[in-house]
């Protein structure tokens, strides 16, 4: 449903000139718009999973064994990659 005043055939002539360049231009642009945004909610997923794990480790081990700053810096790296993505 589109908002009153705007048509079909507007939103698809906005869509399709997006990559400057009709045909495959158009085709890679909107694989890597929609390519992008799933990697960015992986890895949005991945991180919450880790975060978890992190935290999981300290119920198994003691505090003293859990290796933080190898945890800090994949978790740093991860955070910086997604940063790129978005």
């Amino acid at each position: 449903m589109l908002p009153e005043g705007l048509t079909y055939f507007a939103v698809q002539l906005y869509l399709t000139n997006m990559s400057h360049k009709p045909g495959i231009h158009a085709i890679i642009f909107w694989i890597f718009i929609l390519g992008g945004i799933f990697v960015t909610d992986l890895l949005n997923s991945f991180q919450t999973w880790y975060l978890g794990y992190w935290a999981s480790q300290y119920d198994d081990h003691d505090s003293s064994d859990v290796p933080v700053f190898q945890y800090v810096a994949f978790h740093d790296c991860q955070s910086s990659l997604w940063l790129t993505m978005t």
